[in-house]
């Protein structure tokens, strides 16, 4: 792999801030075949499209299967990891988003995790490693995500709170910061928080996700400083809808 191939593909450094989209697949909800038909679609994006693959739980654990999957059919389609836990973590992706989770006080996500998956990601070290604060923020119902992470959202009525996590996150060297309200949340981030965050990051990455279940919403996010918008529910409860989404970008 081209190094810092991963990056540079997240990065805003064609400078024409291209709107970029990224499909989260829980691997426990898709069947070989479907990986088939999402990826084949993906592949029309080019430089402009990512798989996600995680969740903040996987009970069935066939991850390695599932990159093996996408991989057979769409060799040229880039794959990262969006872990729950080190568990989650394996050397076929190309990339892994190794989150430290910044806008909780839990210790063991904001630094222990990483701990443990640093040495397996170093050695042999052909993943790459894409430093990403991962923000959660209240989407109007617990979520998978705030249940195991036994940590608090940011209030959805607090962009200045979010804001300044952000800060901490990139002056910390993040090169990404993601907001996400969770996995089937009811409400996505909210815009103002969205605009607090733009404000404060700079050219840095913005991605976000959680909630999102039009282009009509995608295109809200885009319009007001999200860099990477990320679908995982709306196209698992309806592969159709991938296609309105890549044509809408």
């Amino acid at each position: 792999m081209t190094p810092n191939k991963i990056k540079n593909k997240l990065s805003n450094r064609d400078g024409e801030h291209k709107r970029k989209f990224a499909l989260l697949i829980d691997p426990d909800k898709y069947s070989i075949e479907s990986l088939k038909v999402v990826c084949h679609q993906m592949l029309n994006l080019g430089d402009r499209g990512i798989v996600l693959l995680g969740g903040s739980l996987l009970t069935i654990g066939n991850t390695n299967s599932a990159i093996e999957a996408i991989k057979a059919v769409c060799p040229q389609l880039d794959v990262v990891l969006f872990p729950g836990s080190p568990a989650q973590l394996t050397h076929l992706a190309d990339g892994v988003l190794f989150f430290s989770l910044i806008s909780s006080r839990n210790a063991d996500l904001l630094i222990g995790r990483q701990v443990e998956s640093a040495p397996f990601l170093m050695n042999p070290g052909k993943t790459e490693i894409l430093a990403t604060g991962y923000m959660l923020i209240d989407g109007g119902a617990m979520t998978t995500a705030n249940y195991i992470s036994n940590s608090m959202p940011i209030p959805r009525n607090k962009p200045s709170i979010a804001a300044a996590t952000a800060l901490a996150g990139v002056s910390l060297g993040m090169q990404f910061i993601y907001a996400d309200t969770g996995s089937g949340a009811p409400q996505s981030v909210p815009m103002d928080t969205i605009n607090a965050i733009r404000a404060v990051i700079g050219e840095k990455t913005l991605i976000v996700g959680g909630g999102i279940n039009s282009p009509e919403d995608m295109e809200s996010f885009f319009d007001n400083g999200a860099d990477w918008v990320v679908v995982g529910s709306a196209v698992e409860n309806n592969p159709e809808v991938l296609k309105d989404f890549i044509a809408a970008l």
